[in-house]
């Protein structure tokens, strides 16, 4: 009977942990993108000529200093990455996953930029507080009310 006891507390505790790390895992680390050219045009828009297309963007995480491609193939969005249309901004975005504290986004053959991330790890949350894209800070938390950033390309 002690042996029982003792495997239902041992059974209990591992489940119970499990659970709280799971909790709030990635609860907010993304972030969208609009990129507009010199005229404003929406270069994530496939009637733009010269737009970004889903088939050539890239996403690379910077791993103990390697950069690896991002390939979930059984994922929703295996490349970390997904373009909709925002309705209330009636416009394309980009929405960006983020795994690691340095992103590199390959928009296109020859055009890498780098995303610094800052994160809040705290009670097993991780929640995007700063972003830099190619070193300038594009977004802070409590400056911003979205998280939707502008990149002129």
């Amino acid at each position: 009977m002690k042996n029982v006891i003792i495997l239902f507390i041992i059974l209990s505790h591992f489940i119970l942990s499990n659970c709280n790390k799971n909790k709030g895992d990635n609860l907010i680390s993304g972030i969208s993108i609009a990129y507009k050219n010199k005229n404003s045009d929406d270069l994530l828009d496939t009637a733009i000529q010269g737009h970004f297309s889903a088939d050539s963007i890239k996403v690379y995480n910077l791993v103990k200093g390697i950069k690896k491609e991002v390939d979930y193939p059984n994922l929703d969005h295996p490349h970390n990455f997904f373009i909709y249309k925002s309705d209330s901004l009636k416009e394309y975005l980009l929405g960006v996953i983020f795994e690691t504290d340095t992103t590199f986004l390959q928009l296109n053959q020859g055009n890498i930029d780098a995303i610094t991330c800052i994160f809040d790890n705290s009670y097993g949350n991780k929640i995007l507080r700063q972003l830099s894209y190619n070193n300038v800070l594009k977004w802070e938390e409590g400056l911003n009310r979205d998280y939707v950033i502008t990149i002129v390309k």
